[in-house]
């Protein structure tokens, strides 16, 4: 299999606590390069777009608070994993079905949109603006 089959499609960890928070853990620095990852488009979109008229002005420096809140805010919600796995698990019994490569592949999904979601909301506010500033200038 390939490295992305094996990281999207893990095998499930045993339906031990500790084993299940180690099969988390493993899977952590990965998480957290495709948040950053994410985080990084979003914040260098976000410089390219305030230099494009009709704002044109460029930032000094934009700003880090929104990019390093989201890491740690996808980093908490991450806990919850190993959490809600071993919840599940005693829920459904020994035979219930695997949740912890789901609830992952869920996790990951959402830190990417929530890193990515500010760029989608500035395209929205640029679009808005430049039409605003076509129809001013005609």
């Amino acid at each position: 299999m390939s490295p992305l089959t094996e990281f999207l499609f893990p095998v499930p960890a045993e339906r031990r606590f500790g084993a299940i928070l180690k099969w988390w853990e493993r899977r952590r620095f990965g998480f957290n390069l495709a948040v950053i990852g994410a985080g990084a488009f979003t914040y260098a979109y976000g410089t390219v777009i305030t230099l494009l008229p009709p704002i044109s002005e460029g930032l000094d420096y934009p700003p880090l608070e929104g990019p390093l809140t989201v890491l740690v805010i996808a980093n908490v919600v991450y806990l919850l994993g190993p959490m809600a796995e071993t919840t599940l698990g005693g829920l459904m019994g020994r035979g219930g079905p695997a949740t912890g490569p789901a609830l992952f592949r869920g996790m990951l999904t959402l830190g990417i949109g929530a890193a990515l979601l500010p760029s989608l909301i500035m395209t929205f506010i640029w679009v808005a603006r430049f039409i605003a500033w076509i129809l001013v200038s005609a």
